[in-house]
């Protein structure tokens, strides 16, 4: 196996489509149901549950991409609560919100002394994995333009929350926190927002680390695995293996969801099975990028057909998988990794639409006639 850098989120939104689940993500807000009211004072707090969505946002944090990118408005779940308050009658909140991300391990909401080293994640390019995680787990000022990683994801969940009841007009007495729901059993809900469905949020991991990170947290979720790196990583192997794909221990193993890890093995063969098994229905080939929506439309060969094509240039590594739908009505699946190393030197550092890149495509995009 090869390190494949971001090439890694195929095998993610693989492994996730592998578990043939496509229901997305919820987030619900509930309160207790023995909390008093009394002339319009709920004596109590409210919970904002996690549900492991990741891409609960505020619209203004979203809109800083400038790229249309899928969210689940945050601004629109207040909105039902604050409705739900008012029909309860109840116009202060003798309490606070709390936030709760207990949906993942919180303990683990990265993977440095794991699977990353201290630099791999240095800039922040993936944020806190958390199961309450809004705005990729940064706080964020629509003002000023900063942008910070909080350290306490759930809280700052709460707080982004507590704004926009504030804002609709309900009074809340005490600053908001993280913490546990209360018990199933004596909660009373107020309201829930779904996420878009899960093939547009895995559209948004290849261009979202954080999205993909914490898309690797729910396959070991839904695998029954568990949430922690090393669980999610067995969960997505296991998942791969299941739908017969050419998974290997020490080849194909993954050990993120974003690329990050060094760690990660890939190989050619898997990414070809990936984008082969069930192509008509498979979540990875629907969202692959044509390729003059991506960054290697400068190198798009002329006279190709249906040409569809994720791609990597990261530093020493440069890769890309795609489809093409030919000119005389075939399929072809092709995937490229490229390690630099005794051939092109260690220190080789790939830029997009390199000639490896391009000489692949041009190959491909002369079928049936090269």
């Amino acid at each position: 196996g090869l390190f494949p850098a971001s090439m890694e989120r195929l095998v993610t939104i693989a492994a996730i489509d592998a578990l043939g689940s496509e229901t997305g993500f919820t987030t619900e807000v509930v309160r207790a149901r023995s909390a008093e009211i009394d002339e319009g004072v709920l004596d109590g707090d409210i919970w904002l549950i996690g549900g492991g969505d990741p891409v609960l946002a505020t619209a203004d944090y979203t809109a800083r991409f400038g790229d249309d990118r899928v969210f689940t408005d945050l601004a629109e779940l207040a909105a039902d609560v604050a409705r739900a308050l008012g029909e309860q009658g109840i116009t202060r909140i003798q309490g606070r919100v709390i936030g709760d991300e207990s949906r993942y391990a919180p303990i683990e909401r990265d993977y440095v002394g794991g699977a990353w080293t201290s630099a791999d994640n240095a800039d922040s390019t993936v944020g806190p994995l958390s199961g309450l995680l809004v705005n990729d787990g940064y706080r964020w000022s629509a003002s000023s333009g900063s942008v910070s990683r909080t350290s306490d994801p759930a809280a700052e969940a709460a707080a982004v929350f507590d704004d926009l009841l504030t804002a609709l007009g309900i009074e809340i007495t005490n600053a908001p926190r993280s913490g546990e729901q209360p018990a199933s059993v004596d909660q009373l809900p107020l309201a829930s927002i779904d996420s878009p469905p899960l093939v547009e949020i895995a559209a948004r991991a290849l261009v979202d680390g954080t999205t993909a990170e914490m898309l690797f947290k729910e396959v070991g979720l839904r695998s029954g695995t568990g949430t922690s790196q090393s669980d999610a990583a067995f969960g997505a192997f296991l998942a791969l293996g299941g739908v017969e794909l050419p998974v290997e221990i020490g080849t194909t193993f993954p050990a993120d969801g974003s690329g990050l890890s060094a760690q990660n093995q890939l190989t050619c063969d898997l990414l070809v099975s990936i984008l082969e098994h069930d192509a008509a229905s498979s979540m990875v080939v629907s969202v692959l990028p044509d390729i003059a929506d991506g960054p290697l439309a400068e190198c798009a060969p002329p006279g190709r057909g249906n040409l569809s094509v994720y791609s990597a240039a990261e530093g020493t590594t440069t890769a890309l998988a795609g489809r093409l739908g030919a000119v005389n009505g075939d399929a072809i699946a092709f995937a490229l990794i490229v390690n630099a190393g005794p051939i092109f030197g260690p220190d080789t550092a790939f830029t997009t639409c390199n000639s490896l890149q391009q000489a692949l495509l041009e190959a491909v995009a002369g079928h049936p006639y090269g």
